[in-house]
């Protein structure tokens, strides 16, 4: 891999965002042993009640009522869904500041209307399959071997297949949305939940983009990934009433981005900017977590990959992640600028 502006080469710098993040992960679940174990325990009580009596996911108050402290039931597989998400939006951000700081070079841009080939996903997939498989078998060893072994194929994804990972990335995050919503309006519509998730989201959103105004006014942020979140969040809660109706809008919104691009509704996509995110085409992954739910697969607790072996989701730094997933998201890149800033500088 050649040098690049700033006398760093690529392979130098990939191999410092992969020992960032592996530390990252590391740490983070090293510091989150006793809350993860809580919620395990929480959980695996859980199952014991439903296993006697008709208990709803959320609804579940008693077991364990005489036990202080004692954190009430999440959907295990929802948080790692979202936690996993989540460390690749990390990775990304770590990744997009040696970009801007010449440390890698930018990847082209892409048609954000009409996204990749499909074979490009293809390669993708079979990529983070063979890696998942590999990550697994380390963490039945150790999980600090898994976190070794995921940051550096995370990071090189990064670098070899920027905007399949990004795309793919959050598509992710809009499915966990829609399975959050689900979970959240599962007995109906719970209107003072839609008015605060929509105020906090469109605060927030509003903070960046004024934010964005002030630090990069030719850049600034119109419709970002929040902006995208608060939308989807708002129009995905009256199919939550409806999953089987929420899986043919996933069809149908999937059918129309591939044969036509965007709709014409949609926020405009080509404006300079240092995110946008189209609403339309994700809206269809937040219908798809929708009728995901109806399924039941956020309340899937365990993992089976290799025969004879288990490991439970909980026992992973990415549902620490996962319900700690806004507050992640608002502080990494606080950290993360000043610092990839601060070693450009000793490496101009």
């Amino acid at each position: 891999m050649a040098a690049n502006e700033s006398g760093i080469s690529d392979s130098v710098s990939l191999v410092i965002c992969g020992c960032t993040m592996t530390a990252s992960l590391c740490l983070v679940h090293w510091l989150s042993r006793k809350e993860r174990a809580a919620y395990k325990h929480a959980w695996i009580d859980y199952q014991q009640a439903i296993s006697s009596q008709d208990t709803e996911l959320g609804d579940f108050a008693e077991v364990g009522k005489k036990e202080e402290r004692r954190p009430k039931p999440r959907a295990p597989f929802l948080d790692f869904l979202r936690g996993l998400s989540l460390s690749f939006i990390v990775t990304f951000h770590l990744m997009w500041n040696f970009r801007e700081f010449h440390m890698l070079p930018h990847s082209p841009p892409i048609d954000k209307a009409r996204g990749l080939p499909i074979l490009n996903y293809v390669y993708f997939t079979v990529y983070f399959a063979v890696a998942f498989l590999l990550c697994y078998a380390g963490f039945l060893y150790s999980p600090y071997l898994c976190y070794a072994i995921y940051a550096p194929v995370v990071t090189y994804c990064l670098y070899t297949m920027w905007w399949e990972a990004q795309i793919s990335g959050v598509c992710l995050i809009m499915m966990c949305l829609g399975m959050s919503q689900a979970l959240v309006h599962r007995n109906g519509i719970v209107w003072r939940e839609v008015v605060t998730r929509a105020t906090k989201l469109g605060s927030l959103a509003a903070v960046i983009t004024i934010l964005s105004l002030i630090f990069v006014p030719q850049q600034w942020i119109y419709f970002g990934a929040i902006h995208c979140l608060c939308l989807n969040s708002i129009l995905t809660v009256p199919f939550t009433q409806m999953p089987k109706v929420a899986l043919v809008g996933f069809i149908v919104i999937q059918s129309y981005s591939m044969a036509f691009g965007s709709c014409p509704l949609e926020v405009p996509l080509d404006w300079p900017t240092l995110d946008v995110m189209p609403w339309f085409h994700n809206l269809g992954y937040c219908l798809l977590g929708v009728w995901l739910y109806s399924r039941g697969v956020p309340k899937l607790a365990t993992v089976s990959l290799i025969p004879g072996t288990r490991v439970y989701f909980e026992d992973t730094v990415m549902t620490t992640f996962g319900r700690h997933s806004l507050v992640i998201y608002l502080v990494h890149q606080a950290i993360f600028f000043p610092a990839v800033y601060l070693l450009s500088l000793l490496n101009a």
